[in-house]
């Protein structure tokens, strides 16, 4: 299955990265800072990405604390008719956590042009470097 995927290692706990993760708050700190989301399970998610006037919207598939966090997303007004997924992973290892940032089910968007979709995707893994924003916000909270 066509996945977009990148992975980081952070020197902190899945308890001191899951801080950043479970919460509106925390998630502002690093994923996207107008970001509103209801974290419960079926809750609702939103941010605007100014670069593309685009909303994103979703919705809390699956939380695990400590261990993952998946999201339904969506590019509203668009050609999309159903949602990929977002999903990421924390794993302990030795000296602190692998994340895992994971983009799924593109075939899925119902637009045949989903490759496409899924390169623009990869391109915007690199940009906007998620991961290695919450491994950064981490480390300033860590040290604190």
């Amino acid at each position: 299955m066509p996945v977009v995927e990148r992975s980081v290692e952070i020197k902190a706990s899945p308890k001191t990265v899951w801080t950043l993760m479970a919460s509106q708050e925390g998630l502002r700190q690093w994923f996207w800072p107008d970001l509103e989301i209801d974290m419960r399970l079926g809750g609702g998610h939103r941010h605007y990405v100014a670069e593309l006037d685009q909303w994103i919207v979703g919705t809390v598939l699956d939380i695990v604390p400590e261990q993952s966090l998946v999201l339904s997303w969506f590019e509203e007004n668009t050609d999309w008719v159903h949602p990929i997924r977002l999903t990421f992973t924390l794993e302990a290892i030795p000296g602190g956590t692998r994340v895992t940032h994971r983009y799924d089910g593109f075939p899925g968007i119902g637009k045949p042009s989903w490759e496409r979709t899924q390169r623009a995707y990869e391109i915007g893994a690199d940009r906007h470097a998620l991961l290695e924003r919450l491994k950064a916000a981490v480390d300033s909270t860590h040290a604190a």
